[in-house]
């Protein structure tokens, strides 16, 4: 959070019928950040992650949220990255 200069951290979003934590974020503005940082280099697009991509492209498309997922020492799978930016998700990778 301190790197990007906004927001606050785990804030609670409603998307649809979906409640949203969002690891950083700022409700006023409509941005938000989800960091992932695993290990196995590689996250994929499991039912969890899923959940939390179906509502971040909730409020991309109902309430004109910008959205960045970012990915500290891994990268998004091949399907996961497709999903992501279908549904109008910013992809950062950072070493």
């Amino acid at each position: 959070m301190a790197s990007i200069g906004w927001g606050q951290r785990e804030v609670t979003v409603q998307a649809g019928t979906y409640t949203r934590r969002m690891d950083i974020c700022d409700k006023i503005a409509k941005k938000g950040v989800e960091v992932k940082s695993y290990e196995t280099g590689k996250v994929y697009a499991t039912q969890d992650i899923k959940g939390e991509l179906n509502a971040d492209k909730y409020l991309v498309d109902n309430d004109f949220w910008q959205i960045e997922w970012v990915f500290r020492g891994c990268e998004p799978s091949q399907p996961l990255r497709t999903l992501l930016e279908q549904a109008g998700i910013t992809i950062k990778l950072v070493p």
